[in-house]
């Protein structure tokens, strides 16, 4: 709630597992924005948490970050391998990661994010599954006066309605 300045009462959340398989060669999470996914049409205050559930490191596929590249807007994305039926994004513009840093942690640990942070994460090439809790804590969202110009994420809504009219048949 202090990383917010908001009271706790005021504080929603979410939040998921992440499985990255074992050996999974060159299966990286591409570098992206977690507030590429959301809604267009609302406006946050939020951050992002990401916690392992053992330790992490290069071998395993540990976070990256780009120092700086929240201070900026949202930019374009697609669906991973332009395939508006996968859920992943990945940045279309040309980014510069030279300056990016690796964040290996034990498990436990956690990072804690700007939305519009850049970051990814690399292959697991570890004979273990690598596990990761994955939240976002945020101040109710508020309604946007011109809703925002991501049209990857209408795309990725207009996919789930294809799919959801298709198993309904």
């Amino acid at each position: 709630a202090k990383l917010l300045d908001e009271s706790l009462d005021n504080v929603e959340h979410w939040g998921h597992i992440i499985y990255k398989a074992a050996d999974a060669g060159d299966n990286i999470t591409p570098w992206h924005q977690d507030e590429a996914y959301w809604d267009v049409n609302l406006s946050y205050n939020a951050i992002g948490a990401w916690m392992p559930l053992q330790d992490v490191d290069l071998t395993n596929g540990c976070m990256w970050f780009l120092p700086g590249s929240h201070k900026g807007d949202v930019l374009r994305h697609r669906h991973y391998g332009d395939d508006p039926a996968v859920h992943v994004l990945e940045v279309t513009d040309s980014v510069d990661t030279a300056t990016a840093v690796a964040v290996p942690l034990r498990a436990g640990e956690m990072t804690f994010h700007h939305p519009r942070i850049l970051h990814h994460a690399g292959p697991n090439r570890s004979n273990a599954i690598r596990r990761a809790w994955a939240n976002e804590f945020q101040t109710p969202p508020v309604e946007r006066d011109v809703p925002a110009d991501r049209p990857w994420v209408l795309q990725g809504i207009e996919e789930m309605k294809r799919r959801h009219q298709q198993s309904n048949r």
